[in-house]
């Protein structure tokens, strides 16, 4: 007899993190500055929205799905996972935590500092630390090269390096 694969179910584990992100971003709405002129309320109004939306679609999820089966479902996943799946989702995870380091620190560095370390390490987990030379290249040429053209060339400004100005 064959045997019957279970049909996984992921909505309950993605409804939590709908929610969780859905919170942080109105959190973090709210705290956008007032606006100087017209309504001060203004700059708010759409991400409040769209934070509100993201926090009921995250709570019919949660309500509509099975939360253990969605465990189980992770769980059966896991299991099966090669050497090969593991590496990829080890590649996801480290890049997503790096864009949000990358985020946080944009505006303090400047962003040739920051993308330069931002994509040094990219490359360190995509081509492995014996191709360092090359990916020193390519991160310092985008960097530079993406700063000037915007900067100069478009008259978009990005943040500055720290104490140079440049």
């Amino acid at each position: 007899m064959e045997k019957v694969k279970k049909k996984l179910d992921f909505n309950g584990l993605t409804g939590i993190i709908t929610l969780m992100i859905a919170l942080i971003y109105g959190l973090s709405a709210y705290m956008l500055p007032k606006a100087a002129i017209g309504n001060p309320n203004a700059p708010r109004i759409y991400p409040l929205i769209l934070a509100s939306v993201l926090v009921m679609l995250g709570i019919i999820l949660i309500i509509k799905s099975d939360i253990k089966q969605s465990i189980a479902s992770f769980e059966s996943l896991k299991k099966e996972a090669s050497d090969n799946d593991r590496l990829n989702w080890k590649m996801i995870m480290q890049t997503s935590v790096l864009c949000v380091l990358y985020a946080a620190v944009f505006d303090h560095l400047g962003y040739v500092i920051s993308t330069f370390v931002f994509l040094q390490i990219i490359l360190v987990i995509i081509n492995g630390k014996e191709k360092w030379k090359i990916n020193t290249i390519v991160s310092l040429f985008f960097s530079i090269g993406i700063y000037i053209i915007f900067s100069k060339l478009l008259g978009i400004y990005l943040p500055q390096i720290p104490y140079l100005y440049i």
